[in-house]
């Protein structure tokens, strides 16, 4: 088996030293074109990845609207927990006041003073 790749080798390379300059002139172009190969598939490679973080940031983007408009909402809510409890403080002042004079007002009466205390 030694004999056969020590055979093997010793024909290379007298077959190299007695080859003509062309045949290594195309040897070198196949070899230029297998590099060109290579450049294009990592160029193919550095464009998919790109395409695929733009995609990813596309839909980030996205994720992130959602999240800023139901976080949007919450604080929307809190805005309005938080003028339901100045609504429904006022009342209790505004009967509280009622309480002590003695005078009636019906609900309707009462929500209007209410607003028109808060300015709403």
């Amino acid at each position: 088996m030694y004999l056969y790749s020590l055979a093997r080798l010793a024909s290379t390379k007298n077959a190299l030293s007695l080859a003509p300059k062309a045949a290594a002139a195309v040897s070198t172009g196949s070899f230029r074109m297998m590099s060109l190969q290579s450049d294009l598939q990592r160029k193919e490679k550095v464009e998919e990845d790109r395409y695929i973080r733009q995609k990813e940031h596309e839909e980030y983007l996205v994720r992130k609207a959602k999240e800023d408009s139901a976080r949007a909402q919450r604080e929307l809510t809190a805005a309005e927990v938080a003028a339901k409890e100045l609504h429904d403080k006022t009342t209790s002042e505004i009967f509280g006041v009622l309480s002590m004079t003695g005078d009636k007002l019906s609900d309707d009466c009462v929500e209007n003073l209410a607003n028109w205390k808060l300015g709403n």
